[in-house]
């Protein structure tokens, strides 16, 4: 990056040997040391992508490595992972800024990701490019190196196809997002009943709306998701209670119910074999 004559920083884009503003993301290691970056040239006089063929560059060393987009004060249990930097902003802009979320670059990347990285629970923010992209399989492979590292995963993607969740949230607004993964978190709990899983997911974002820029020094999202399929479902084995308790180190691992992966597969309409 470079400050050109007006004071302006700018990036030099080798293919029209020209500066343009950029949004660029760092990729650093589990100790925090610099790696690489990523680079999204942007129009220098509008909010879009610059008009290039190579819009988005990298350099240096991105394998294995992720951009750390926002790290909470305090432990959340769960780490959202993105393919790109603008989807992983549009997750930040639906669930608050205090929430442990980063950037992969791209779906072949995920799951090289080191799982020192991340926590015990993770929600993949997954773009949906249809039910026959090559990305699916680096889907299923993130899916299972994950699990093999101790890992509780749960997959969450837009139901329109071709789209991610930054156009998501320029289409229909970033309530709807965080209805969507709300209730996808809540799903892959084993809740059975859809009205069921709805109820306890508008209940948890009625009651959290207000926290989005208000970090809860004490707060998760699987407690508070715990405690409301308590409220919901009296007098019955509550589906949350392990999985809300699994990011604390007393936990047996062994003991958790995982998510089951085909559910993924049921939504897209595909056979998969893990």
């Amino acid at each position: 990056m470079v400050t050109n004559r007006k004071g302006k920083r700018a990036v030099f884009s080798p293919e029209d040997q020209q500066q343009h503003p950029a949004l660029v993301g760092v990729f650093r290691d589990d100790k925090g040391e610099f790696k690489g970056v990523e680079v999204i040239f942007l129009d220098k006089n509008n909010p879009v992508k610059a008009d290039l063929n190579m819009q988005k560059r990298s350099y240096g060393n991105k394998k294995g490595f992720g951009i750390e987009l926002y790290k909470p004060q305090h432990n959340t249990g769960i780490t959202y992972i993105a393919e790109g930097i603008e989807t992983s902003l549009s997750i930040a802009e639906s669930l608050g800024k205090d929430n442990h979320i980063i950037a992969i670059s791209g779906a072949s990347n995920m799951g090289n990701i080191n799982p020192d990285m991340i926590n015990d629970n993770v929600v993949i923010c997954f773009d949906n490019d249809g039910k026959n992209a090559d990305s699916l399989k680096a889907l299923k492979s993130t899916i299972t190196k994950l699990e093999e590292a101790g890992k509780n995963v749960i997959v969450s993607m837009p139901n329109e196809v071709r789209t991610d969740f930054n156009d998501m949230l320029k289409s229909e607004g970033s309530e709807t997002i965080r209805s969507k993964i709300i209730h996808d978190i809540t799903q892959s709990m084993g809740i059975q009943d859809q009205d069921t899983i709805q109820q306890i997911a508008d209940k948890y974002i009625e009651d959290t709306a207000y926290k989005l820029d208000k970090p809860n020094p004490q707060g998760s999202p699987l407690d508070d998701l715990r405690k409301i399929s308590a409220e919901l479902i009296a007098n019955v084995e509550n589906p949350l209670d392990q999985y809300a308790k699994s990011y604390e180190k007393s936990i047996d691992k062994s003991d958790i119910k995982l998510p089951d992966n085909r559910e993924i597969d049921k939504q897209l309409n595909i056979e998969i074999s893990i």
